[in-house]
């Protein structure tokens, strides 16, 4: 088995055009989120020296569609892969029709409880968060193995204190920076959209995140090794903005940042004691949110 040194976290893609993140160890890999489809998300397993064969559980944080994908759910079924999600994400899983049922007859589906941890992989415990989001329930995870620590919150229009203190001593930190508050004013999106991506139930701006970030920084120090920006807006961020919103964030620290894109995978992140510094990836050309 991996020891703490050799466990690994990836980012596949991040953004409006799908989401998925793996956590590698001995035991295997841990997906979270699975919203591309099956033959793009085997090309990104791919891409980072993966496949199916090494996936192992899958985790869901909200059934909007660009975190889950029916025609992969239907992969994970056929090849017996357990998928841990909120008992109240049924209602949208059952959408899938056949592939839902055949996902409770295989007793592949298998129920978390917010703010209770669960073992979705063997050494890797992971607690769900509730979090502010118009998908009701949207979790963040905090994830734990031996040595390290993962806090993951994709989607979220308000970062509140209780998100803070599950993160508190966290290694590795992905944190979404959707948009710049001022681009996203003045887009030329319908209102009603700008005020849902602006609203507490939306998503975090640049801003808001490197506030929050700053708050950890405060409370963890110097645990926190790693930030990985998430689910940026093509349309109404750039990723040099919200590189420099974190920096404010870390001036003085040793933190590195890697900023996700949609379609070209982060590096590997060393887990445990060992420190690779990786370049933040540009966000290429996808869907925006």
């Amino acid at each position: 088995m991996r020891d703490a040194r050799s466990c690994r976290f990836v980012v596949l893609a991040s953004g409006s055009g799908g989401n998925a993140a793996v956590i590698e160890t001995g035991a295997g890999c841990l997906l979270v989120d699975f919203g591309l489809p099956p033959r793009t998300l085997e090309r990104k397993l791919k891409m980072v020296g993966l496949g199916w064969s090494r996936i192992r559980v899958a985790v869901l944080t909200h059934t909007h569609s660009d975190h889950w994908k029916r025609e992969t759910l239907s992969k994970l079924v056929e090849l017996g892969i357990p998928v841990f999600s909120h008992p109240d994400h049924c209602y949208d899983l059952a959408r899938a029709g056949d592939t839902f049922a055949e996902l409770k007859r295989k007793e592949l589906l298998k129920p978390f409880a917010v703010n209770r941890p669960f073992e979705p992989l063997n050494g890797v415990s992971a607690l769900p968060i509730a979090v502010p989001h118009d998908s009701d329930p949207t979790v963040a995870f905090r994830l734990d193995g031996d040595g390290w620590a993962i806090g993951y919150a994709a989607d979220l229009g308000t970062a509140r204190p209780d998100l803070l203190a599950a993160f508190d001593g966290v290694t590795v930190l992905g944190l979404e920076f959707n948009h710049d508050e001022q681009m996203q004013r003045t887009s030329r999106r319908p209102a009603f959209l700008i005020e849902r991506v602006l609203g507490d139930r939306g998503h975090l701006s640049n801003g808001q995140a490197a506030g929050f970030l700053s708050r950890m920084i405060e409370r963890c120090g110097e645990k926190l090794r790693h930030v990985v920006q998430l689910h940026l807006s093509r349309e109404c961020n750039r990723p040099a903005l919200a590189a420099a919103a974190a920096r404010t964030a870390i001036a003085g620290t040793s933190i590195e940042i890697t900023t996700a894109g949609q379609d070209i995978p982060t590096p590997f992140l060393p887990l445990g004691q060992t420190r690779v510094a990786s370049q933040a990836q540009p966000l290429l050309p996808g869907l925006d949110l």
